[in-house]
């Protein structure tokens, strides 16, 4: 914490980048592990760039064939549906 203050105090902030444009339909995707009292689960989570819209899925498995169905079920996202 005191060297954090002490950057703070010197005006040392790291310098920022612009984002990288992208557009609509980019989507990013992650993967997470979910533990619950039943056991594991994974969390497929899609975000697009530019709208920050996302897409979500529970599944009992992540495997290449999950994944797939995944990007092929929200590869086509209808934003003027998702902006209401």
């Amino acid at each position: 914490m005191a060297y954090r203050a002490c950057l703070m105090w010197k005006g040392d902030k790291p310098k920022r980048s612009k984002f990288k444009r992208y557009p609509i339909g980019f989507f990013h995707i992650d993967i997470a592990e979910v533990q619950t009292t039943e056991g594991k689960l994974y969390l497929f989570v899609g975000i697009d760039r530019t709208s920050k819209f996302a897409v979500t899925q529970l599944v009992d498995k992540a495997d290449r064939k999950t994944a797939w169905e995944f990007l092929q079920r929200h590869r086509k996202v209808n934003f003027s549906e998702a902006k209401a």
